[in-house]
C-alpha cells in the first residue's frame, strides 16, 4: 500500500498531487489513466478538483505494477482487472 506521511486516517480522500507523491506516478499519468481505464473514477468535486478513495488508490498500485513491472499494455490491463472481479470496482 503506498506510503502516505501526513498524518491523515488510512481512509482519508488524498489529492492527485499526494497520490502522485506516494506512488511516484506524474499526475499527468494518472490524468491519462483515467481516461484509459473505466475502472478508475476518482471523485471530482467543484472545479474538477479530483480526491481517490483508498479503493482508488490501491487501483492506482495495481495499474502502476500491471503496466510498469509486468509488462503489460494498457488494453491489457484493464482485460487482467476486469477479469480479476475489477467489476466490483467499477464505478460507471
Amino acid at each position: 500500500m503506498a506510503d502516505f506521511e501526513d498524518g491523515k486516517d488510512e481512509s482519508a480522500l488524498r489529492t492527485i498531487g499526494e497520490v502522485s507523491e506516494a506512488l511516484d506516478i506524474k499526475p499527468h499519468v494518472l490524468r491519462y489513466w483515467e481516461q484509459q481505464f473505466s475502472l478508475l473514477k476518482p471523485l471530482k468535486r467543484s472545479g474538477g478538483r479530483r480526491y481517490y478513495r483508498p479503493a482508488d488508490v490501491a487501483l492506482v498500485e495495481r495499474i502502476n505494477q500491471l503496466v510498469n513491472e509486468e509488462g503489460y499494455t494498457l488494453k491489457g490491463a484493464e482485460a487482467v482487472l476486469r477479469s480479476r472481479g475489477g467489476a466490483e470496482l467499477d464505478r460507471r
